[in-house]
């Protein structure tokens, strides 16, 4: 705290245990005592699980005046559109449209083209950027740019 830096702190939203510690040591209103400056985010996509994560954060008290909520257009596997999937799926869920009101932004992760060739062969990025090959399966091939 003396000392200020940026860090990234992945609470894993799903995870019920982490839910839990948040809401029992009042995580959020904790660190913004103490100063820090919070960011929080939640990925979305076209299934309504994320959505009942979403709600299960915000209840157990992750949600901060800086919440971002990034929807993924590469999660969206229809032939459809990723902003009609997407709208659809935002336009129904009471909790999103509460997050927006309470200053929740929303931001939009665009799909990456070498996606559909990962989630199809079943790997993680990593996996398939080190090359890792399962049983019948080519091998992916990116290229990667320096930042």
């Amino acid at each position: 705290m003396h000392e200020r830096f940026d860090s990234v702190l992945d609470l894993a939203g799903g995870d019920p245990l982490v839910r839990l510690l948040a809401r029992e040591t009042e995580l959020v209103p904790t660190l913004e005592r103490r100063g820090i400056r919070i960011v929080l985010w939640q990925v979305l996509g076209p299934d309504v699980a994320d959505f009942d994560y979403l709600k299960l954060s915000i209840e157990a008290g992750l949600f901060a005046p800086a919440t971002l909520l990034v929807l993924n257009a590469g999660l969206v596997r229809s032939k459809r559109s990723v902003q009609a999937v997407l709208a659809e799926v935002t336009g129904r869920h009471k909790v999103f449209m509460d997050a927006v009101a309470r200053g929740a932004l929303v931001v939009w992760f665009p799909g990456l083209v070498c996606m559909k060739g990962v989630a199809e062969r079943g790997l993680t990025f990593d996996e398939a950027k080190r090359g890792v090959i399962k049983p019948g399966q080519r091998r992916l091939h990116f290229l990667i740019r320096p930042a």
